[in-house]
């Protein structure tokens, strides 16, 4: 055989490998895969993906979801809103989220949960912040009252949701570095920053939380915190670590200030 036609089939054998890989991974992951398609094919549908929605107004007035969503009888804006993004440059970190998150949990639950937490975590907590920020609508606490009037798009509370709902399933010292660490974050941001989805992003994750332990077929129990000193070092260093991401965040993202 010629050293070209050897290099052709190896190149087939190499081409049909990758396939065979991916169509496992899809095979194992049918949830993750149907909600990253529909995030692609809804961004590109709309225009999203090439239009940022905080240059293009339509997109929120049509999609988004939040409190004047709600009273505008647009409820359907919670469910269809979560496939699109607020900016462009969130796209990637979204669906990196929902990959690596619902697909670790898809694995270890099945698909029909990983939907459920992903989609009804994510409507639940855009529905819980509009709810907490209806009373001060029109009250003089400037932070409530201005997220009261905004509007959100995307799927970030439903990825941090699963992310609650996998840690009930991971093992007792990763459980703890997870939970401390992200309600480290998700607290910092909501105080620092403050962005209606900073607000989303931490109900979600608390709804995770508590739908973890059910959805596994057992009932939510308190945590047992055992911290000796090589943990009380590890936690404090993970903290410290985590707000200073939380301050990169929001010097990216930055807000007005939190409550």
């Amino acid at each position: 055989m010629s050293d070209p036609e050897a290099t052709e089939l190896a190149e087939v054998g190499r081409t049909r490998s990758t396939i065979d890989r991916s169509v496992s991974v899809v095979r194992q992951h049918p949830a993750t895969t149907v909600l990253l398609v529909a995030i692609t094919v809804a961004s590109v549908v709309t225009g999203a993906m090439w239009n940022d929605a905080g240059e293009d107004p339509g997109l929120y007035d049509r999609f988004g979801y939040g409190l004047p969503a709600w009273q505008d009888g647009e409820s359907w804006n919670f469910l269809t809103g979560a496939f699109l993004t607020p900016q462009l440059v969130l796209y990637a970190p979204i669906l990196v989220l929902v990959a690596v998150v619902a697909g670790t949990y898809e694995r270890r639950v099945g698909p029909w949960r990983t939907l459920g937490v992903v989609i009804v975590g994510q409507a639940a907590a855009a529905v819980a912040a509009a709810a907490l920020l209806a009373p001060f609508q029109d009250t003089g606490w400037t932070w409530a009252a201005e997220l009261s009037g905004r509007l959100d798009l995307g799927l970030s509370a439903g990825g941090f949701a699963a992310l609650g709902a996998l840690t009930a399933v991971m093992q007792p010292v990763w459980r703890t570095r997870v939970r401390v660490a992200a309600s480290a974050y998700l607290v910092a941001m909501v105080l620092g920053s403050g962005l209606l989805w900073d607000l989303e992003h931490l109900l979600g994750w608390v709804l995770g939380l508590a739908a973890g332990p059910l959805l596994v077929g057992r009932w939510p129990r308190r945590p047992q915190w055992h911290f000796g000193r090589r943990t009380q070092r590890a936690v404090v260093a993970l903290v410290v670590a985590v707000f200073a991401v939380a301050n990169l965040v929001e010097a990216a993202f930055p807000g007005n200030g939190g409550p």
